[in-house]
């Protein structure tokens, strides 16, 4: 029974029909054969993917604790740091007030030196005011 083609006018034959269908069956066939292989590769990317995040989620993890670790090391050094400053600090200000003490100690006792060369020279001069006395009455 033929059939009649509204585009183009021709008239196709039940074979005809049949062949084309055949060929329409046999392509897909063959899409859905690589379909199905397409399918496999996207799950074994997939698969690929997902170890892959795997390996990144357990290599960031070790990456934060050692990070962790690090970072508490560094804390624990600058406290330590900050102490030993602060105790440097304590030793300046203790050595300052020492030689600000000794200073005043120094300035003391130049003092008292100057006083007892000022009592010499006086002592000096009685004495050699009294040598002179002495020999104007011998004299």
């Amino acid at each position: 029974i033929p059939s009649s083609d509204a585009h183009t006018g021709r008239t196709m034959t039940r074979s005809v029909v049949q062949e084309h269908m055949k060929k329409l069956s046999s392509h897909c066939a063959k899409m859905v054969l690589e379909l199905d292989s397409n399918v496999g590769r996207i799950r074994q990317l997939n698969e690929e993917k997902q170890a892959i995040v795997r390996e990144f989620a357990e290599a960031r993890e070790y990456h934060d604790e050692i990070l962790g670790k690090y970072e508490a090391m560094f804390k624990k050094m600058c406290i330590k740091q900050d102490e030993e400053i602060g105790r440097m600090n304590a030793d300046k200000d203790e050595m300052r007030r020492q030689i600000k003490e000794r200073d005043g100690i120094v300035r003391q006792l130049l003092d008292a030196v100057e006083k007892l060369e000022t009592a010499l020279k006086a002592m000096t001069k009685v004495a050699e005011d009294a040598v002179m006395s002495k020999r104007q009455v011998r004299e």
